[in-house]
């Protein structure tokens, strides 16, 4: 897989809480994020760019938050793996990269 260009916009939904330790949304909720894998090496210390890909708000405004865990990540399909608490400023989400597991996940639908 290529690796994702920085600052692009990406979007992620999800029912999640809208803060640390808060409550589930009732409400299917949407926000805009913007790629930032370059500061995710940096920051985490088994972050791998060809697995992954790291998403954020810059200011820390907006992130995904507990219950979001798995949702998709839109710019290639992805779901969210771990990070630092919610909208932490400088700590962006880390996302899977489907694209890495696409022969992995054909191979387990062929043999259905």
């Amino acid at each position: 897989p290529q690796p994702h260009n920085e600052n692009e916009t990406v979007w992620v939904v999800g029912w999640g809480t809208t803060a640390f330790q808060g409550q589930i949304s009732p409400i299917l909720k949407q926000t805009s994020l913007h790629t930032m894998s370059n500061r995710c090496g940096k920051i985490f210390r088994y972050f791998n760019n060809q697995k992954e890909m790291c998403a954020g708000a810059h200011g820390g405004e907006r992130d995904t938050c507990q219950g979001d865990s798995g949702g998709p990540l839109m710019h290639e399909s992805n779901g969210q793996c771990y990070g630092h608490e919610c909208s932490l400023d400088g700590y962006p989400g880390v996302y899977a990269r489907v694209s890495y597991y696409l022969p992995w996940i054909k191979s387990k639908m062929s043999v259905a």
